[in-house]
């Protein structure tokens, strides 16, 4: 059979052909005649081995993989080894995480870009403004299709934008105004 660098590897949103895999009765020559035509050759560079068994298969794959010098790392977020393909600074692989329907490398992104949020302090009071508003919303002191909600989302957009466009000396200063009309707002 021939072989060339793409078949050790299998990217995100790649099937696995089960059927491909030898039962416990077949040789292994048997198995690799089978699959002889199975995939066209591609016009990558080929060679041609005579393989036995599983092991060797294994090492013919490791030796690709250390002659094209690829570099493996161990994924952040689920812990699986990956091919770097993108920049040396990839942290992340592109497997399906967990239970979600989200790459690795996307859901990090999303994580991360959370955490930053959460960390903003126009954000903060924000979320404290909300909680309060939709608390006395939940108590029956405010009707539940009051505009409260969104006159502070749209306060808390503007400082936001505000906050980010203003020099880090004078940021304090925006921040200010913003807890003073978030005040003046649920009074």
């Amino acid at each position: 059979m021939e072989s060339g660098k793409t078949d050790f590897s299998v990217d995100f949103g790649e099937r696995i052909d089960f059927s491909m895999i030898p039962v416990e009765n077949m040789s292994w020559k048997s198995y690799l005649e089978k699959h002889k035509g199975q995939y066209e050759p591609s016009n990558q560079k080929s060679e041609q081995y005579s393989i036995y068994a599983f092991t060797q298969f294994l090492h013919i794959g490791i030796d690709h993989m250390i002659s094209s010098d690829s570099v493996l790392r161990i994924c952040k977020l689920c812990g699986g080894y990956f091919r770097i393909k993108y920049s040396s600074s990839q942290e992340y692989c592109t497997r399906l995480y967990r239970d979600t329907k989200a790459a690795c490398n996307e859901y990090a992104s999303r994580k991360s870009y959370k955490e930053k949020l959460f960390q903003h302090p126009i954000h903060q009071e924000f979320t404290k403004a909300y909680n309060k508003l939709y608390g006395r919303i939940r108590r029956g002191k405010l009707p539940a299709d009051t505009p409260l909600m969104d006159q502070l989302k749209k306060l808390h957009d503007e400082y936001y934008e505000k906050y980010e466009n203003t020099h880090h000396k004078d940021r304090e200063e925006v921040w200010k105004k913003y807890i003073e009309k978030n005040k003046e707002l649920l009074a």
